[in-house]
């Protein structure tokens, strides 16, 4: 079981995810066709700093009411690692 400051903590991040609705093109972010955004370039913002792709999958899956969904997306042509990202769901 997560203590409080945990759970305020993974609340702040879910809510700061959930601008993606929004706020992803005004905000810079590219979004793909269905809605997703890379997962590193999400983390790269001022407003995620600290958060780990740990962080992410843990908000995804124990989301209640599953509000975002995490894809991997193939391999990145810079860096031959996997690029994951994130949507809020509707």
């Amino acid at each position: 079981m997560s203590t409080k400051q945990e759970q305020k903590r993974e609340i702040e991040i879910s809510k700061t995810l959930s601008f993606l609705r929004h706020e992803a093109k005004s905000n810079n972010l590219k979004m793909n066709s269905d809605g997703f955004v890379c997962l590193k370039d999400l983390l790269k913002r001022k407003e995620f700093t600290g958060v780990t792709l740990t962080d992410i999958q843990r908000i995804v899956k124990n989301c209640p009411k599953q509000r975002f969904t995490l894809i991997q997306m193939g391999i990145s042509n810079n860096s031959n690692s996997s690029e994951e990202q994130t949507k809020e769901s509707d």
